[in-house]
């Protein structure tokens, strides 16, 4: 006869009642623990350990490690969706350039590592969206694709080099190189 004085556990593989349900909104917050925290890389195994759960049940919302990395950058980056409103207030050129650039700079201050994953993923979905932007900014309907695609080249890797300088540092240094960058781009751009 089995033992019945214990508590009763799930069986494997079932939810804990006890435990708060999961969701994606929780395994991101997980994940973003996982990324500040310094323990190590985000993953499925790093990101169930720290809600607690079986790593098999972040694949009801995720299908892949790649996926979670994904909604991260997506997330991190997701203030530059609100930005084309701001830049259409401003006149075309050095305005909307400094908004954009300094918008980017605050979605990679906030989260240093997920924008290391996407340089290893060579920018993906949010390159194609600061090309959109940076279009805007621009004003730049009829310049040559590979004319935007060096502004942003420049633009981005100044950018990434001045968070470099850290949270504290970063506006500071893009204030004192904004003025020789916009010199080198004028000259380029006419």
């Amino acid at each position: 006869m089995p033992d019945t004085s214990s508590p009763s556990r799930p069986r494997r593989g079932r939810p804990d009642p006890a435990q708060p349900r999961l969701s994606r909104e929780a395994i991101l917050a997980a994940a973003r623990q996982v990324r500040d925290g310094g323990g190590g890389p985000v993953g499925m195994r790093s990101t169930a350990a720290v809600l607690g759960v079986d790593p098999m049940a972040l694949y009801h919302y995720f299908p892949n490690k790649q996926a979670l990395l994904d909604a991260l950058v997506a997330q991190a980056f997701a203030p530059l969706d609100e930005l084309p409103r701001r830049l259409a207030r401003l006149p075309p050129g050095v305005a909307r350039l400094r908004e954009l650039a300094d918008a980017y700079l605050r979605c990679v201050l906030s989260a240093p590592q997920v924008t290391r994953e996407l340089a290893r993923q060579g920018g993906g979905v949010v390159a194609d969206r600061f090309m959109a932007l940076l279009a805007c900014a621009l004003d730049g309907a009829g310049r040559p694709a590979c004319e935007l695609s060096a502004v942003q080249e420049v633009l981005v890797d100044y950018l990434h080099g001045v968070a470099l300088a850290g949270p504290q540092e970063a506006q500071a240094a893009l204030d004192r190189g904004w003025p020789v960058l916009m010199d080198g781009l004028r000259s380029r751009l006419g």
